[in-house]
């Protein structure tokens, strides 16, 4: 799955949301998990005011997203185990676990909240590259990290020529292909030279 080209994907453009994220343990670690856990989940935080912070809605629908990922995800290994004849052991399908979204203001203060661990994750933002490298979107328009901007070439964005392509394990492929792109591009300009 993390070979899978961008191309495969609808439109042969990455998706916008999340990228998927890979972890080790021995238990599942989930918004339900850590809501069972006694964790109060709230929707985005949309500021904070005199002490009193500010929640948006939308909690439930991005749990269901993530809920459709994972089913669709766990649907694709149950359909390659099948294909390949290996043997694993079979789960149940999983049910999710509904989730109680906390207040949607909160006074940090009364709630004995001491700490906040903030994780916001983060925009790109290309504003400060000056060069005719975007779309419309605001993303990037190239080929496999090479853009139209005369030099200019990106490596390790998410979904460039494949799922893995922002994972450490994953830059390679890119990076060898924008390699070539540069020496053939050299060669050229040392044949024009000459």
């Amino acid at each position: 799955m993390l070979s899978r080209p961008v191309g495969s994907l609808p439109g042969g453009r990455a998706p916008r949301g999340p990228n998927a994220v890979l972890a080790g343990g021995t238990r599942d670690l989930d918004v339900p998990a850590l809501a069972r856990d006694g964790v109060v989940v709230h929707g985005r935080l949309m500021g904070v005011t005199a002490g009193r912070a500010r929640f948006g809605g939308g909690l439930a629908a991005t749990l269901a997203a993530a809920e459709h990922n994972a089913v669709r995800f766990r649907a694709a290994v149950d359909a390659h185990v099948a294909a390949t004849g290996l043997t694993v052991p079979v789960e149940a399908p999983r049910l999710p676990d509904p989730v109680e979204e906390g207040p949607r203001e909160l006074d940090l203060v009364a709630a004995g909240v001491t700490t906040v661990v903030w994780a916001t994750g983060f925009r790109r933002n290309w504003a400060w590259i000056q060069a005719p490298m975007l779309g419309d979107d605001g993303e990037p328009v190239h080929e496999r990290g090479v853009t139209a901007a005369p030099g200019l070439y990106l490596l390790g964005l998410r979904w460039q020529s494949r799922r893995s392509s922002s994972f450490l394990d994953g830059v390679a492929a890119d990076a060898e292909y924008v390699t070539e792109h540069l020496a053939a591009r050299s060669a050229r300009a040392g044949a024009l030279a000459a």
